[in-house]
């Protein structure tokens, strides 16, 4: 822990741009993980989760990675062969169809995977069954733990949509997609989730956390990747040069000595198998 605050945190006290690897950290801070768990985390990428909840499992912990994507897991599999980790492996495999025997898992963990595939967090209401937490609750052990991380609000992705819809409305106007923010999810829907799955002791921690990037250029990176679908509309590189002109004049109102500031909101739902 002392590591990764050391790495992380600016020396004005406020965290660095990495928010994965903090939002990682705080779910596996905030989950019940026993010592020697057994740990399944979904939607796994290259593990960025899995890896600090084997920390807290301990050196006779086992842990697995799964994702319906194969993209990051060579990511994970690489670390996992450079660190000689015996007891973590990753699969590609469907959250809703999770190929493990009934009561495997002491402690099932999924962050940033998202529930709106069968629930709708506007109307509060189920639009399909809900396969993936059925499966969940299969293979967690009796007295077992589900913690999930969900985004509430991401205010640098916030902007920068508003940012595209005020210079750029060709670009909802060509390809007929409505730019916007990503899907709302919110703390009652997951708590309807997982009371509807059968967890008791449902808790919802909520968090707004305020990020640095160094610069303007480091910031844009970041907005490329994390807002890839908005810059996929855009017309052409001169569009796109002014476009980052008028952005970076914008951005002075969120600028300080230290650089870009932007706050995320995340919150985490836990419960538990009777």
């Amino acid at each position: 822990m002392e590591d990764f605050w050391a790495r992380y945190i600016k020396p004005s006290g406020q965290l660095g741009s990495d928010y994965w690897i903090y939002f990682a950290e705080r779910l596996v801070d905030l989950a019940t993980i026993p010592k020697d768990a057994a740990v399944l985390d979904i939607g796994t990428y290259d593990g960025n989760v899995l890896f600090k909840a084997m920390k807290k499992a301990g050196l006779r912990g086992c842990g697995v990675g799964v994702d319906i994507y194969g993209g990051g897991l060579k990511d994970g599999l690489t670390e996992v062969m450079e660190r000689g980790l015996g007891t973590v492996i990753f699969a590609q495999m469907d959250a809703a169809s999770l190929g493990f025997l009934p009561e495997t898992y002491d402690s099932v963990l999924a962050n940033f995977v998202g529930w709106d595939y069968c629930f709708d967090f506007d109307r509060m209401d189920f639009t399909a069954p809900d396969c993936r937490m059925a499966e969940i609750m299969r293979v967690l052990k009796p007295g077992g733990q589900v913690g999930i991380g969900f985004w509430i609000e991401q205010c640098d992705i916030e902007w920068i949509a508003e940012a595209f819809k005020r210079y750029l409305p060709e670009c909802e106007e060509a390809t007929g997609k409505r730019i916007s923010s990503y899907g709302k999810e919110n703390p009652k829907g997951y708590k309807a989730i997982l009371h509807n799955s059968g967890f008791h002791n449902i808790s919802v921690h909520v968090e707004t956390t305020t990020f640095v990037s160094p610069d303007a250029a480091t910031w844009w990176r970041q907005m490329k990747q994390a807002a890839r679908e908005y810059f996929e509309k855009m017309p052409d590189l001169a569009k796109l040069e002014w476009f980052k002109e008028q952005v970076f004049a914008d951005l002075q109102q969120f600028r300080s000595p230290k650089g870009i500031h932007f706050d995320k909101t995340v919150s985490y739902a836990f419960g538990t198998k009777f």
